[in-house]
């Protein structure tokens, strides 16, 4: 399903670098670097189909952005990873929730 949106919320450059340059030619990437931007940018964008998120990121109040982005939104597919991780493992789980 390409030109899906995919929303990318990781605080490192180089994880979000990674992952554009292993799935970016497939989806449409929105990338943030906060839990705060994740979900200013899903209030904004109603056709977001997966959220990549570090299950690391943390809201400003110290509660998982996770947790924070479920609640809230609830039907959309979320991939948390943590680190270390392999940008082929989360490629292949974004690959398999666009094929549902």
């Amino acid at each position: 399903m390409t030109n899906s949106k995919i929303l990318i919320c990781a605080e490192q450059d180089s994880i979000r670098e990674s992952l554009k340059i292993t799935i970016g030619d497939l989806y449409n990437l929105i990338m943030v670097d906060s839990g705060e931007s994740a979900l200013e940018v899903l209030s904004h964008s109603k056709d977001i189909k997966v959220i990549i998120l570090d299950s690391q990121a943390v809201m400003t109040d110290g509660k998982p952005a996770a947790a924070a982005i479920a609640k809230k939104y609830p039907g959309i597919k979320t991939i948390a990873f943590s680190k270390p991780f392999k940008i082929q493992e989360i490629a292949d789980q974004v690959a398999g929730v666009q094929e549902d």
